[in-house]
Parts: C-alpha cells; sequence; structure tokens
C-alpha cells in the first residue's frame, strides 16, 4: 500500500497515511481536528542510483590489487 501526504484545509496539519489507490481519499479525516477537509498533496519519488560494484582504488569488483599477492 503506497503512503500518501495529506493537508487538512480546516487547521492546516499535514500528515501522511498508507491508503489503497482507489480509496486515497475516501473516509480520511484530520488526524488533530476530525474534519473530512482533506486534500491529497502531489507526491514526490525517491531516485535511487545503484553503483556498479567495482573499486575506485582498483578497478575490480572484489576490491583487491594483484600487488602484493604471491
Amino acid at each position: 500500500m503506497p503512503m500518501y501526504e495529506f493537508v487538512c484545509q480546516k487547521c492546516g496539519k499535514r500528515f501522511e497515511e498508507l491508503r489503497p489507490p482507489r480509496l486515497e481519499t475516501f473516509g480520511l479525516t484530520c488526524p488533530a481536528c476530525s474534519s473530512k477537509k482533506v486534500e491529497k498533496l502531489p507526491s514526490s519519488f525517491a531516485a535511487g542510483s545503484r553503483g556498479s560494484g567495482k573499486s575506485e582504488s582498483t578497478g575490480s569488483s572484489c576490491g583487491r590489487s594483484s600487488r602484493g599477492f604471491t
């Protein structure tokens, strides 16, 4: 279930709720003042990056250097 952020139109309280996508605001009330005048805020997304797995110092994926090993 996705997390949505809401704002109460009556008292201005911002809060988050886990809600099914089809029922984003259905039956939702403000936790501060119990008002039903709640608006869903535009959502943001998290972008992450995945590394290549290579070590910066050696260029190998295990991080070992051939120097010093016999």
